[in-house]
């Protein structure tokens, strides 16, 4: 059966269905006349300005965390060269996997103060790395920066997200939530589409049915 929806044609899900459901005179009279320029839903362009405001208040921090960012990374300490642990010859390694096994962490083994020691200048290396680390992320800005734009990123999608779910009731509502879509949603919200696309295709349907009815009455 042919879906297509055409633009002069469709009627919002409700109304068609309603006219479905009367007699065939009744339809006639309450159905509603097709507009080639149907508006989009006030509810939809409510919801529509809501997320451009958003995405306005959101956009200028692209720039913004692109700064610090490069500030970060140009004050950002490198890191640290680590110690090698001793090499060990196979004789000194098979008696320290005895031991180990025998004694645990606690069992005594050759080169053990040896090991242990390179391995506490490793660690006391590191996180003084990952102090200075962090530091440069809270003089360059980088931090507040981060938490801002992931506050302000938060916001725009729960916006763009009311525009994707609120239900299409007309050809001019997909074609706003579409540009929506491509504007940052990308793949997301495919099956709420497609239930608009179905919504709308059995409303052509049930228009197509009353209007039959129409004539043959």
């Amino acid at each position: 059966m042919n879906t297509h929806v055409s633009r002069r044609s469709i009627f919002g899900a409700s109304a068609s269905l309603a006219a479905m459901a009367m007699p065939p005179v009744a339809a006639a009279q309450t159905a509603p006349t097709v507009d080639v320029a149907m508006a989009v839903s006030p509810e939809l362009l409510r919801l529509k300005a809501a997320y451009d405001d958003e995405n306005r208040k959101w956009k200028p921090f692209g720039d913004r965390l692109a700064e610090a960012e490069t500030r970060y990374f140009d004050s950002k300490p490198p890191k640290p060269e680590w110690l090698s642990p001793p090499r060990l010859t196979n004789e000194e390694i098979v008696k320290m996997l005895e031991a180990r096994l025998k004694g645990g962490d606690n069992a005594d083994y050759p080169r053990k103060a040896e090991i242990e020691a390179t391995t506490r200048e490793n660690k006391a290396r590191e996180e003084a790395w990952r102090q200075a680390c962090d530091r440069a992320q809270r003089t360059s800005g980088l931090d507040k920066a981060l938490r801002a734009e992931k506050r302000l990123s938060g916001r725009r999608h729960r916006a763009g997200e009311k525009v994707m779910c609120f239900p299409a009731r007309s050809l001019q509502d997909m074609e706003l939530k579409l540009r929506v879509q491509r504007e940052f949603f990308y793949n997301d919200f495919q099956h709420v589409l497609a239930k608009d696309i179905r919504r709308l295709a059995k409303a052509q349907r049930a228009l197509q049915v009353a209007q039959a009815c129409c004539k043959q009455g």
